[in-house]
């Protein structure tokens, strides 16, 4: 008998020793996985605010990719509308009737600038001479300053016959 109890005792205390390396181990681990625990939580946190802000920016560019698009879409447009242009000018000027009615065209465009710039000039020259004046007289460096209007009327004398002249 007192070699079961010897034995029971040993058993005991084995397991004692057992549940005490279990308990020990399962605290050592509890600790390493709570300090654990903590650095991943902030490490999560950390990455959820670069996530938010990533996101955020995200959505700006995006609104920007889709204004870029939309100009780039108008920009294709206008190329199309000017190629198309290119085309008509092109066939225009390979005829040589059309190549000169173009140069006709440009000529005539710069005369008629050519004559509004040289009126523009006169006219502000005779505003300048007008704000000058005469100062009353009639007569300035032996020239008369005073232009009288002549009014023509013409009337009809009757109808002439083959006869009459």
């Amino acid at each position: 008998m007192k070699i079961l109890r010897m034995l029971y005792l040993a058993v005991l205390l084995a397991s004692l020793s057992l549940s005490f390396a279990f308990y020990y181990r399962h605290q050592k681990l509890s600790r390493y996985f709570d300090k654990t625990l903590e650095e991943t939580s902030a490490k999560l946190e950390k990455l959820n605010t670069t996530i938010a802000f990533l996101e955020k920016d995200n959505s700006g560019f995006r609104s920007q990719l889709q204004a870029l698009k939309e100009e780039r879409d108008q920009l294709q447009a206008k190329i199309a509308g000017l190629i198309k242009e290119k085309g008509i000018l092109e066939e225009k000027f390979l005829s040589l009737k059309e190549l000169k009615k173009a140069i006709k065209a440009v000529r005539l465009r710069e005369k008629l600038q050519r004559r509004s710039a040289k009126v523009a000039m006169l006219r502000t020259e005779d505003e300048l001479a007008l704000r000058k004046g005469n100062k009353g007289y009639l007569v300035k460096h032996s020239h008369s300053t005073f232009k009288p209007r002549i009014r023509v009327e013409l009337e009809p004398v009757g109808k002439l016959s083959y006869k009459d002249r």
